[in-house]
């Protein structure tokens, strides 16, 4: 089963990704004390833990998911806000959107060494 999300039925996805871009965000500041060249952004750079890949747009390669999360692919043009679309191996849930939440974050955490 192949599910398609697109910019009209996507906004919990949305709602998802921009909440781990806030932490990210946060952890990246709280450890460097600068901000990040987010890869939700159109910045080139590419972040990854053993849970999740997030990549700017890329130009050269636009078909490579900019988000990657178990059997869900996320594509935007140049930023996570912008022209959003979704494939996933199964109808997503809530709980499903819930628990990606907690394991990305999760994950980003311990990459940053903070206890949760």
């Amino acid at each position: 089963m192949r599910v398609e999300y697109n910019e009209g039925n996507c906004e919990v996805i949305r709602a998802a990704l921009n909440v781990i871009r806030d932490e990210l965000d946060r952890l990246y500041w709280n450890k460097n004390q600068k901000h990040i060249n987010s890869p939700f952004d159109n910045t080139g750079e590419t972040y990854f833990n053993k849970a999740f890949v997030v990549r700017a747009y890329s130009w050269e390669d636009n078909n490579l998911p900019n988000f990657e999360y178990k059997d869900l692919r996320c594509y935007w043009y140049k930023h996570s806000n912008r022209g959003l679309s979704a494939v996933c191996g199964h109808k997503l849930t809530y709980e499903d959107i819930e628990t990606m939440i907690r394991v990305c974050c999760d994950a980003m955490r311990k990459d940053f060494g903070e206890r949760g």
